[in-house]
């Protein structure tokens, strides 16, 4: 993601950049990825259900790709931790 940032801010455009893998995750993924307890609140007035971010423009655009998975990501700094 910090590489698409970089790029995105060397553009001489007012586009907007979509960044991350294109792939949907659940808070519920998330929460499970961490191996923690959680608990479920009622819903929100207004709480986003689901949100993806559509990527294809900025990786063309940007000519930039996603390296990591977020499920990757928070792995790797729970290993690191250990």
């Amino acid at each position: 993601i910090i590489e698409g940032i970089q790029l995105g801010s060397n553009v001489e455009s007012n586009d907007e950049y979509w960044l991350g893998t294109g792939k949907q995750t659940s808070i519920l993924e998330i929460c499970k990825t961490f191996k923690r307890d959680y608990v479920f609140i009622p819903e929100r007035i207004g709480e986003r259900v689901a949100g993806e971010a559509p990527v294809e423009a900025t990786m063309e655009k940007l000519n930039w790709q996603p390296n990591k998975q977020l499920s990757n990501y928070i792995e790797e700094i729970i290993n690191h931790e250990n």
